[in-house]
């Protein structure tokens, strides 16, 4: 929806500036006017529009005082601004874009309709790039403060799981692990590194009844869950009965499955 300003004292001016712009099938167009100096220094210091057409002779205050106090703020911004005037003057003209005007134009002209269209349409379309690109760099920027939340929610679940006495692997969809906490390395005497990538059968699945297996992992797949009694194997080769649960997670951000194990000792005691 874009946002026009026109500040200008001649009222059949105005009209003529308005019907130009009304020519063109904008969406939602929003015109404002104002009709002399200190009005329209005041409308664009709120800075709320995409566009101001500013004459040059005004009264209280002319476009060039205008043009000058607006560059004179800390901030120096204000929307981009044609410079209008009846008549062509290269002092003028190079004065105004000294000051921060985007482009003049001559209200005599033959074709300043057509020159003010083309003017204000290359403006809109600038104005519409650099709100992309703010748009980019804000969810650039959010996406960095959530990717950096969330890896500070897995450090501290990292250090959470560690110092728990429950033996927990996370698993892919291919039951390949991509997590062991340090109960499990402690206890079981597998190593991180020797334990990610593989798969879980090779750790801590250790039975041969494959209708048992398909048993287990069916009722994950329908339920999302499965406790029961299994036999697992320590990295000396020592095998011991354990209670296992099997919870199945979506991971929202790939929307791929995982699996997450934790087992005991059928002794009741966190680690086997």
């Amino acid at each position: 929806m874009p946002k026009i300003l026109i500040i200008d004292d001649d009222e059949v001016d105005r009209e003529s500036l308005r019907r130009a712009l009304e020519s063109v099938d904008w969406e939602d167009l929003e015109i404002r006017e104002e009709t002399n100096g200190t009005a329209g220094l005041e409308a664009l210091a709120n800075n709320d529009f995409d566009c101001a057409l500013l004459d040059y002779r005004l009264p209280e205050i002319d476009g060039l005082a205008v043009l000058e106090l607006l560059a004179a703020r800390p901030d120096r911004e204000f929307c981009p601004i044609i410079m209008m005037t009846g008549q062509g003057n290269e002092d003028t003209a190079v004065a105004a874009m000294k000051l921060g005007a985007t482009d003049y134009l001559v209200k005599t002209s033959r074709q300043v309709a057509y020159r003010l269209i083309a003017s204000v349409k290359k403006i809109l379309e600038r104005q519409d790039l650099i709100r992309d690109r703010e748009r980019a760099e804000r969810e650039l920027v959010e996406a960095r403060e959530a990717a950096k939340a969330d890896e500070a929610k897995l450090k501290l679940l990292g250090k959470v799981l560690d110092r728990s006495g429950f033996s927990v692997v996370v698993t892919d969809s291919d039951l390949h692990i991509s997590y062991v906490n340090r109960a499990f390395t402690l206890s079981s005497g597998h190593g991180e590194a020797s334990c990610l990538g593989r798969s879980l059968d090779l750790f801590i699945l250790m039975y041969d009844d494959a209708a048992f297996r398909e048993t287990i992992w069916s009722a994950v797949a329908k339920t999302g869950k499965w406790q029961g009694e299994i036999w697992m194997k320590k990295q000396n080769g020592e095998t011991v009965p354990a209670h296992l649960e099997v919870a199945s997670i979506i991971d929202d951000a790939t929307n791929s499955m995982n699996y997450v194990c934790q087992f005991r000792t059928s002794l009741g005691l966190n680690y086997f």
